[in-house]
């Protein structure tokens, strides 16, 4: 048998993320502005992992906005803190605790194996995120015992609530606080962000002892308080000091444990009860001694709370700087694409943005100006040279169509073919026409603004005789996400955030 670790995921979202800062390039895009069908529902069974529906996928696109290092956070799935009123009976809820040996044989609270599929830690309603380091077991309550006090505070040392005085105490290890802007590009109802508070980092102490959990109470004990109880394990060997805790035995069991010094320097410890001085000689005790992760609690966030997710986040807005992305477009699929090039060239694009369509613009007024309004979503054709093409989106106030050409829309008598020169567009839907102006740009001073009256609008593209290329090389750098969505329109008064979460 061989595993791929956990450890191993989380360097791979981090080191992915990390590449973004010099050698790579990763653009969310979105595309697929024709219509799935008479339902407009994504098929089933789509995307697929196939090179032909990569090819496809870049066929259809519309427009790349590039993602930086700042658009990008490890997350973790959200775990609130519930208030026990919100509960069935108002019972409130139970966390698993941490515990670094969860198995099938030893699940957490919520029944799981593996205690990244737990929900061992919480956020409360200021937004701090708790570890929680023991929720009330005992060997009446094996998987613990219903959190009914929220925690609150950030403390560098562990956070005590008194859920039910005098029987259990949920005990927390503050990790961090997600600030107002993490807040906003991070935060959904299913994620939030793992960050980093020095304070608590530097504060960890690695091999030091919080926790130890009665698993058997036992029988036949000498009742008392039982004080310096060593802690035993290999913290000498490893240059630690060694752990204290006290031990109550009430009606022959045991009742408590407390830790008086954790300790440093422990990988492995345990508590032998048959050798505390006087204790008697009773039998079945079992202490199960909770060691932290690597250097402590609260030292590696990512690595503590299973950050092993990376998500991406993408605002789409209505700016002249957005023009890439037409207010009136509708699209249906979001992706990644790493490192894509510049079109006709092998050099990785930078830009914030681009266009993944062609365009052609018409004059103003006069001869060759549209008689009409031009409707994304459906064809042009070129009789003349006869090209065909689907219409994306067109803008008329600065005149300009944009469009693509694919296999299914682009093809006449089997080829695609290039619209060209001062030929006539007709559209298929109510027979508007327009001839694109030749004489706008040229290959020696290409144009991507048009004034009209006292404003300049920019276009987005670089236009040669009335005519523009995209500005992806198509099929360029690497496929990395699809999702295929219900269709998304646009408008002027509206933004779009997107936010794309893989999980390593």
């Amino acid at each position: 048998m061989a595993l791929v670790t956990d450890k191993f995921r989380i360097y791979a979202a981090e080191s992915f993320r990390d590449t973004l800062l010099t050698e790579n390039k990763v653009y969310m895009f979105v595309g697929r502005a024709k219509s799935w069908g008479s339902t407009d529902v994504p098929p089933s069974g789509e995307p697929i992992d196939s090179f032909e529906y990569y090819r496809q996928t870049y066929r259809d696109s519309v427009a790349f906005k590039r993602v930086d290092i700042s658009d990008t956070a490890l997350v973790i799935p959200r775990v609130d803190w519930i208030d026990p009123s919100q509960t069935t009976g108002g019972t409130g809820r139970v966390y698993s605790m941490y515990k670094p040996d969860y198995a099938p044989t030893k699940t957490t609270a919520n029944g799981s194996s593996r205690l990244f599929d737990s929900n061992f830690y919480v956020m409360n309603s200021d937004f701090n995120v708790y570890k929680c380091l023991y929720n009330g077991q005992s060997p009446e309550y094996p998987r613990g015992r219903p959190s009914l006090v929220e925690p609150t505070g950030t403390s560098t040392t562990i956070i005590e609530t008194s859920d039910s005085p005098g029987n259990y105490s949920y005990r927390w290890k503050y990790m961090y606080t997600i600030d107002a802007d993490n807040i906003l590009k991070f935060v959904t109802t299913e994620f939030i962000p793992v960050l980093t508070n020095t304070l608590v980092r530097d504060a960890a102490s690695g091999g030091s002892i919080d926790t130890v959990v009665i698993e058997n109470a036992g029988a036949g004990y000498s009742n008392g308080t039982y004080t310096n109880v060593p802690i035993k394990g290999d913290y000498e060997i490893n240059g630690g000091t060694q752990g204290l805790c006290t031990v109550t035995v009430v009606s022959g069991a045991i009742s408590n444990v407390t830790i008086t010094q954790a300790g440093t320097k422990y990988s492995f410890a345990t508590i032998d009860v048959a050798t505390i001085p006087n204790i008697g000689n009773g039998t079945g005790a079992s202490l199960d001694v909770v060691l932290p992760p690597n250097g402590g609690h609260g030292s590696d966030a990512v690595r503590e709370l299973g950050g092993y997710r990376l998500m991406f986040t993408s605002k789409l807005e209505t700016t002249s700087a957005f023009v890439d992305f037409p207010n009136d477009l509708t699209y249906r699929r979001v992706g990644l694409i790493l490192n894509p090039y510049d079109y006709n060239t092998t050099t990785v694009s930078s830009q914030n943005t681009r266009s993944a369509v062609k365009a052609m613009i018409f004059p103003q007024s006069g001869t060759g100006s549209p008689s009409g309004t031009f409707t994304p979503g459906e064809t042009i054709t070129q009789a003349t040279t006869n090209a065909k093409g689907f219409v994306v989106s067109y803008n008329s106030t600065t005149k300009v169509l944009k469009y693509y050409q694919d296999e299914t829309d682009g093809v006449t008598s089997g080829n695609v073919v290039a619209f060209s020169g001062s030929n006539q567009i007709t559209s298929s839907v109510n027979a508007i026409t327009a001839t694109p102006n030749t004489s706008f740009g040229t290959s020696s001073v290409p144009v991507s603004q048009i004034t009209i009256g006292v404003s300049v609008y920019e276009l987005g593209l670089a236009f040669v005789g009335g005519y523009a290329n995209e500005e992806v090389e198509i099929n360029s750098g690497e496929v990395l996400y699809i999702d295929n969505r219900n269709p998304i329109t646009r408008s002027a008064d509206q933004n779009e955030e997107i936010k794309v979460v893989i999980e390593f």
